[in-house]
């Protein structure tokens, strides 16, 4: 048996090699370091057809993925046969992944259609089988992880918390860990963990928002408080904000609650052991009272007079004022980050390769090149729920913004010469983060060419699950054929909406950085407002300008680059609806306007137009996917089947034909898609991350 004293040294030692290795700041072990068997590790990027990793990512081959939120299997452990269809929210076992080695086979999704309307929800957590789950062994390694991480032991905490949530992934054993990578230094994945944390309370924080046993309840505010801290460490002003919203909860809901449910504050042992003592103090002296008086005037004695304190009720007040205390002290610092902190993201100024290099948590690596198949081949890896390295994604956000720095408000698309008989341009609406339906209708209009244009109308984030995947898709296709693919800004492609519908909660859960956020941010705000086709047809996501005389010149000097304002030319554009009625009337919608055909025919006159494509709206769209409204002179196209998983709407793709000579368009219409049955995925997140009062 080896001594305690040994452990300890050989331990040491270990801690030494890492820190040292690391700069002098302590990282989560590596599989290879804890002593777990690492996985075997691919290292030919897509593979196949000569696609190498990349030159700047050759250091990752050489390192195990860290520990994540997303971590299915406990380290080591060979996956059952269980495991073969269920979902880990991402990430499969790495010895059982496929990394798109067959480079012979075309793209082709291949889903079945779904004739029902209700689509078959993914989870966020793999089922775990009776065999698998272990709910007293998660408790006994849960226990010894915090004995490490009492003892300061943070990276090898981890990996305890990591095997307990691989036996029962509690949300109180993910907020665990998430203190842990904190304390270790690793903010990318303590934040991933403490929104999983979030994310797996829903049921607890709707009992608690409804009345119900709101003490037993309240567990879930500790897990605000800690994803707080790990907002904070993030830094910035997007960080900071997020901080103090989390502290906000946190404090005011405890506060009303008159109780604190989470673990001990920092020093209590020693604060409780005051209060007992004067507790004592106070019953002793008391007692000698009660006695005084008693036998001094026994007629007039009242033991009621001599009330005991309660010790219950001390301890519970002065515990919750120490947690407010830490929580104040925290939201300080939060807002000392709110003034130093930039207003706006510099994307040029952040360095997206200095991100830890050991902070892996998805496999998808570009190569230098990109190329229909090899996008063919990245689209089937993310079917399979695999998503990009964050560092890729990052670097694709970086060389689509580049082109969209000197794109115009409303960009023109022109067809001259031989090529102009069979030129098409194909417009598509909204599809809301509804990726395997994306999958679909690229399979079905396939990819852009010379002679045939594609233009995605806005609003690809928020309501589906899969924002994050429709994104890259998108970005993929842009920077890949870069003079005819596009991209219009919709209505939710702005953060206060986005924060609203969840795509915010989507990004940190999968990609646990406010930095992955805020970048993709600064893509949607270099996004151009609408098209012009062949000088006739204006694409925009929501409707006309209220004013039916502000021309195109107009519309080209706005100023884009910035949140959707609240009114005026830009807010139309991306939040109005048309109506029958003639005129102009505040939209219900509380943004945009309702303009009536009298508007849209002097608008057109105005412009030299024949009639606008827009999305927007689901409404007139159910039966076909698409809609004519306002005598032809609107076209309204909506390209998310079954919305929502509820409506039961069909979809379309407008095609319009420049050959035409009133460029009348075509349309393919089609029904939802059932995710493959190995598709590894999540659900939409739940709406009281950032929205609690709801």
């Amino acid at each position: 048996m080896v001594s305690s004293t040994s452990m300890n040294a050989q331990e040491a030692a270990r801690d030494a090699t890492v820190k040292k290795s690391n700069g002098g700041a302590e990282r989560p072990l590596t599989k290879s370091e804890s002593g777990i068997k690492p996985p075997s590790l691919f290292t030919a990027g897509l593979g196949g057809s000569g696609h190498m990793v990349p030159p700047q990512f050759e250091s990752f081959v050489s390192i195990v993925s860290s520990p994540t939120m997303f971590s299915g299997y406990e380290n080591g452990r060979q996956p059952s046969a269980a495991d073969s269809d269920v979902s880990s929210n991402g990430d499969e076992d790495p010895n059982q992944r496929s990394y798109c080695t067959d480079s012979s086979q075309p793209f082709s999704p291949k889903l079945k259609p779904n004739t029902s309307a209700a689509t078959s929800p993914c989870v966020t957590w793999r089922a775990l089988s009776k065999a698998d789950s272990n709910p007293a062994e998660a408790a006994k390694l849960w226990k010894e992880g915090m004995d490490l991480y009492n003892d300061g032991f943070y990276s090898r905490a981890t990996v305890f918390f990591t095997r307990c949530i691989a036996l029962q992934p509690l949300a109180e054993y993910l907020s665990s860990r998430s203190m842990a990578w904190l304390k270790a230094g690793n903010t990318i994945n303590a934040l991933k963990d403490a929104m999983q944390a979030v994310e797996r309370s829903k049921g607890m924080i709707q009992r608690f928002l409804s009345g119900v046993k709101r003490e037993e309840n309240a567990l879930f505010l500790e897990y605000y408080y800690r994803r707080g801290m790990c907002f904070a460490q993030q830094g910035g002003s997007m960080g900071s904000q997020l901080a103090l919203s989390d502290f906000k909860v946190a404090a005011t809901q405890s506060l009303k609650l008159g109780h604190w449910r989470g673990s001990d504050p920092t020093g209590w042992s020693r604060r409780k052991k005051e209060i007992v003592e004067q507790y004592e103090e106070e019953v002793q002296q008391i007692e000698e009272q009660r006695a005084d008086a008693k036998a001094s005037d026994p007629e007039n004695y009242d033991s009621d007079d001599y009330e005991t304190p309660d010790i219950e009720r001390a301890l519970k007040n002065a515990r919750l004022m120490m947690v407010l205390d830490e929580i104040t002290t925290h939201k300080e610092s939060a807002a000392e980050g709110m003034v130093d902190g930039a207003d706006e993201f510099k994307f040029d100024d952040f360095c997206w390769l200095s991100l830890p290099i050991n902070h892996v948590t998805s496999s998808i690596l570009l190569p230098s090149e990109l190329d229909p198949h090899v996008l063919g081949r990245i689209f089937k890896e993310m079917e399979h729920g695999n998503l990009l390295h964050r560092n890729d994604f990052l670097g694709l956000i970086h060389r689509a913004r580049k082109q969209y720095l000197s794109t115009p408000n409303l960009q023109t698309i022109r067809f001259a010469g031989a090529g102009k008989a069979a030129a098409k341009v194909s417009v598509v609406g909204d599809i809301h983060g509804q990726f395997h339906d994306l999958i679909c209708i690229l399979d079905q209009i396939g990819f852009p060419s010379p002679e045939h244009h594609i233009i995605f109308n806005g609003d690809f984030v928020d309501r589906g699950g899969y924002g994050v995947e429709c994104v890259t898709v998108l970005l993929l296709l842009k920077v890949t054929f870069p003079a005819t693919f596009h991209l219009t800004r919709g209505n939710h492609e702005d953060h206060p909406v986005n924060e609203q519908y969840h795509f915010l909660s989507e990004v940190l859960l999968k990609y646990g950085s406010c930095d992955v956020y805020h970048a993709v941010q600064s893509v949607f705000q270099l996004l151009p407002l609408g098209f012009v086709i062949q000088d006739k047809v204006m694409v925009v996501h929501g409707g006309i300008p209220s004013n039916p005389s502000t021309t195109i010149a107009d519309i080209q000097k706005l100023d884009r680059r910035r949140y959707v304002p609240d009114s005026g030319v830009m807010c139309d554009l991306l939040w109005s609806d048309p109506v029958e009625e003639n005129g102009v009337k505040p939209s219900t919608r509380g943004r945009g306007h309702l303009f009536g055909p009298d508007v849209t025919e002097k608008f057109l006159q105005t412009n030299g137009l024949l009639y606008v494509i827009r999305s927007h709206d689901v409404t007139n769209c159910v039966d076909e996917g698409y809609a004519f409204e306002q005598g032809g002179k609107v076209l309204t196209v909506f390209s998310a089947p079954n919305y929502c998983g509820s409506y039961g709407n069909r979809a379309a793709v407008a095609h319009v034909r420049i050959a035409s000579a009133k460029m009348e368009p075509t349309f393919s219409t089609f029904g939802s898609v059932e995710p493959p049955s190995t598709f590894l995925g999540s659900h939409a997140p739940h709406p009281y991350h950032f929205n609690f009062s709801i």
